[in-house]
């Protein structure tokens, strides 16, 4: 055994398949079961009425999902995105998708995932990227593809703060709304949403209502 693989086993990683396409969550599974250092591989069921939880989730876990193009199920997944980047940091996660879109991908970078990876990418990329990934890295790992198709310039990452303005802003929640939920001046609230922007080189209130529609579907 060489001396990558043995620092790899001691990582003792759980992984945590949430993917809709079975075909896929499959292809996945195979893809990680022989990686060495992973301690377990849970493939969970997709549930359009019970949203995905992280309470059970040992920190260091890996959580590889699917950002399809199915509205209910995007909208879901970035549900559980946007408490993962507040409440649980220390998870990790490998977003799969067939999506496109360069706004949506920076958004996807800009909310700190650890990788982002193109369905249309090799398995050997996929793998690769995916052990990458098992260790601490503030850079998203990006699939060659996906780097293709985001600008030159990465988005910053946003702030726990900003996620959470905009995931209400996104649902439709006006900043006055905002600030008295969060029992904030709207100042603050307005401040957040202006830095949020700029981070995500969005130029105006209908580039705002542009990604929130890619995000939510509403």
């Amino acid at each position: 055994m060489n001396s990558v693989s043995s620092v790899i086993r001691k990582k003792n990683k759980d992984v945590i398949i949430h993917i809709p396409c079975e075909m896929i969550a499959h292809g996945v599974r195979h893809c990680v079961s022989g990686i060495p250092g992973i301690a377990s591989v849970q493939q969970l069921e997709y549930r359009p009425d019970k949203p995905m939880s992280l309470c059970s989730l040992r920190p260091g876990a890996i959580v590889v999902l699917d950002v399809n193009d199915h509205h209910a199920q995007r909208a879901q997944t970035f549900a559980f995105l946007h408490a993962w980047q507040i409440y649980y940091p220390e998870v990790r996660i490998i977003a799969l998708t067939r999506n496109r879109h360069p706004r949506l991908l920076s958004y996807l970078s800009a909310l700190g995932l650890n990788a982002i990876i193109s369905l249309y990418d090799p398995v050997t990329v996929f793998q690769a990227i995916f052990i990458r990934s098992m260790d601490f890295c503030e850079q998203v790992q990006l699939s060659p593809l996906i780097r293709n198709l985001l600008p030159e310039e990465m988005p910053k990452k946003l702030t726990c703060r900003e996620v959470q303005v905009l995931e209400k802003l996104f649902n439709g929640k006006s900043v006055s709304m905002i600030a008295e939920e969060l029992s904030r001046d709207i100042r603050t609230i307005s401040t957040h949403k202006r830095r949020a922007m700029e981070k995500l080189n969005l130029r105006s209130e209908k580039d705002l209502h542009q990604l929130g529609w890619t995000v939510t579907g509403k």
